[in-house]
């Protein structure tokens, strides 16, 4: 008799199995999806305005001391792809801090903390690297994303900080008209106004925003200090202190 019962509970045994293997890719199958749509939800609220992702100023009660300052930069993670050699930027390439800034061209905080960086870059020739990323943020700061595409564009003829100076200059007016007319001031003629209209412009700052946000900025100005996250428009004596410290650190 014992012949005849063990079957049946084999095939129970791997019914069983095999109903827990279909739920459990099915747990797997739901999970991704349900995370990609998250993904794609925010980017679209991001977008359309309905996440709101406001710029901020810098908030100085809540900075790090010195001492957390030390520890934060000895355990930095890095840049990684935070700063592609494609990218505009200042300083040296082999420059042992890296500042990535995420950044708005109509934001009056990222207006207001660029001439801190422009300094900076002055100051610190040897040691830091300042690589600009584009955030824009239309809900906000309506034509902030053509805007972003003019400084992909001069950054084709070489002129992208000629631009970047100009256009927090002149955040006021991002209109289509305004940006053009800047740009011819800067000499970039009509390769300026083809490149605007271009899908690589779109492209190329489609792919900053995408960076952003995996890497968890939500407002502009967003810094990764050789990877350490800081937000707001950080002033100019703070900075220095933060740059310092980095120095400092171990590597």
């Amino acid at each position: 008799m014992e012949p005849a019962n063990f079957a049946p509970v084999r095939s129970t045994a791997y019914r069983l199995g095999m109903i827990g293997a279909y739920f459990l890719v099915g747990c797997v199958v739901i999970l991704l999806g349900t995370f990609g749509y998250s993904v794609a939800h925010y980017v679209k609220g991001i977008r359309s305005g309905d996440i709101s992702v406001a710029p901020r100023s810098f908030a100085a009660s809540q900075a790090p001391d010195t001492k957390t300052l030390l520890r934060l930069a000895a355990a930095s993670p890095g840049t990684g792809n935070l700063a592609p050699a494609n990218e505009p930027s200042l300083g040296k390439a082999t420059a042992p801090v890296t500042v990535v800034e995420f950044a708005d061209f109509g934001c009056p905080y990222s207006a207001e903390v660029s001439e801190v960086i422009r300094a900076l870059a002055v100051q610190y020739p040897e040691q830091i690297r300042f690589v600009y990323r584009d955030f824009p943020l239309d809900e906000l700061h309506p034509g902030a994303t053509l805007a972003s595409r003019g400084g992909y564009c001069a950054a084709q003829s070489g002129q992208f900080w000629q631009f970047h100076d100009a256009i927090y200059r002149k955040q006021s007016d991002l209109s289509r008209e305004a940006i053009i007319a800047l740009a011819s001031d800067l000499g970039l003629g009509d390769r300026f106004v083809t490149c605007l209209d271009d899908d690589a412009s779109a492209k190329a700052v489609s792919a900053d925003i995408a960076d952003g946000i995996k890497a968890g900025v939500s407002a502009t100005p967003t810094f990764f200090i050789n990877g350490t996250r800081v937000e707001g428009s950080i002033p100019y004596a703070y900075f220095v202190e933060l740059i310092n410290a980095f120095l400092r650190a171990p590597r």
